[in-house]
């Protein structure tokens, strides 16, 4: 199994967030140590436009064949395109099975990826990291001039354990084959299969609040 992990260095919210140490160790160094452990697991690339990141990457053991072009480093390129250029430039066979973990991804457990290998042997449907919200979104509202505007007013007075969950994207790891990757339109589709992970494996680090909280987490976890 080939592992890509898109690593751009032009992070605004936090900079070099990529390279930012978590309890004195850069994050991409948790979330490498975490995939040396799925024994499936033969290559690790970066994809990255970044000196910095790159230089981090070899220090690792990882491989960074290339540097990615500038029009794929913006705030506005997006994963799949990413992954469809990585894996272009790779020639990877199409059968090659190939997993996208983002370096920010400092929780995922390598348990959660074996178990995302076995819903995907048959290579044909891309499988994800998914978690329950927090707070049944039925409960949730807009706000027109200060005031609340519910979604389901029933929801207010059911219980919460009679709601049904809703789940969302962990932004932690993506399976297929190259074949399928480099077929597919969106990072995303109904077809797809859903790897369930507990809610505390899945912060999505996009500011300094949602760091803040990374670090106390990790701090509880060690």
């Amino acid at each position: 199994m080939k592992v890509i992990i898109p690593a751009r260095g032009g992070s605004k919210r936090i900079p070099k967030k990529n390279t930012k140490l978590l309890d004195g160790v850069p994050i991409l160094s948790h979330v490498v140590r975490e995939l040396r452990q799925i024994p499936e697991v033969d290559e690790i690339v970066i994809t990255t436009d970044d000196d910095d990141i790159a230089l981090l990457a070899n220090t690792l053991g990882l491989s960074v064949p290339f540097v990615r072009s500038s029009s794929l480093s913006t705030d506005t390129a997006g994963t799949l395109e990413v992954i469809q250029d990585a894996i272009y430039r790779l020639m990877y066979s199409e059968k090659d099975l190939v997993l996208v973990v983002y370096p920010t991804s400092i929780f995922f457990r390598h348990e959660d990826v074996r178990d995302a290998v076995a819903l995907c042997m048959d290579g044909k449907r891309l499988v994800f990291a998914a978690t329950a919200y927090g707070h049944p979104y039925q409960r949730g509202f807009h706000i027109e001039n200060s005031q609340p505007r519910f979604i389901d007013r029933a929801a207010l007075t059911a219980r919460t354990q009679d709601l049904e969950k809703l789940y969302h994207d962990a932004g932690q790891f993506y399976l297929t084959t190259a074949g399928h990757w480099a077929a597919r339109k969106a990072i995303l589709a109904e077809e797809d299969v859903v790897a369930k992970v507990l809610p505390r494996v899945s912060i999505d680090i996009d500011n300094e609040s949602d760091w803040l909280l990374a670090e106390a987490v990790h701090k509880c976890l060690m």
